[in-house]
């Protein structure tokens, strides 16, 4: 069955807030603080519900100036889901 960009579109209308740019990456065998760690970051507060992180992340970006950025991460299974506004940490080599 071939999908078009109409089966992806409750993505757009369910999170519009970060629809426009986002990188969302799995990882394997990494708990949330075992992938902060390798990513050279440190713990921030709980945040509550996509919106709350896109505010969080746009809002440490302007702090920074855009040398660090904000990340949320959670567990799927045996997994860590890395959520990145606006980000690329996900698709970059390291």
């Amino acid at each position: 069955m071939t999908k078009t960009g109409a089966d992806y579109a409750w993505f757009e209308n369910d999170f519009p807030d970060i629809a426009e740019a986002y990188c969302f990456t799995l990882v394997r065998g990494l708990s949330p603080a075992e992938l902060m760690s390798r990513l050279d970051g440190r713990p921030e507060a709980p945040l509550q519900g996509i919106a709350a992180v896109v505010d969080a992340a746009f809002a440490q970006y302007d702090l920074e100036e855009g040398d660090r950025q904000l990340v949320a991460m959670t567990t799927v299974g045996a997994w860590t889901l890395l959520i990145e506004p606006n980000g690329y940490r996900g698709v970059t080599e390291d």
